[in-house]
């Protein structure tokens, strides 16, 4: 899970390396927003580091609205999962106790896969 704290603070102290992005997990984005800086401070004595610097402060700027975006989209896939999950988990249980109640299965051995999907 990501938190919402942490990604401003890298934000903030580290945007200009993509840090924030990358936390967020996205690696391409966030290393795209490295190379912008790298390349504009190694062009910048040609006077065309000025032109990647104003995309990527642009772009830096607008991560504000987007950073929380992106975590509440993180926090909304991994709560589906856990929802899928646990419905899974509910399944197998109800399959397992069907096995035990028409005697396919021994209480014991019943016991022993029930521990088996709770790990």
């Amino acid at each position: 899970m990501n938190n919402v704290y942490v990604a401003y603070a890298l934000w903030l102290f580290c945007g200009w390396l993509g840090l924030h992005r990358i936390y967020l997990g996205r690696f391409f984005s966030g290393f795209a927003q490295m190379a912008l800086v790298y390349i504009g401070g190694s062009t910048l004595y040609i006077l065309i580091g000025f032109i990647f610097y104003g995309i990527w402060g642009i772009w830096w700027l607008f991560d504000v609205y987007f950073v929380g975006k992106i975590v509440d989209e993180n926090e909304l896939k991994q709560r589906l999962k856990n929802e899928l999950k646990n419905k899974d988990l509910a399944d197998n249980l109800r399959k397992l106790y069907e096995q035990y109640e028409n005697g396919e299965i021994s209480k014991a051995e019943f016991e022993a896969r029930k521990e088996i999907l709770f790990r």
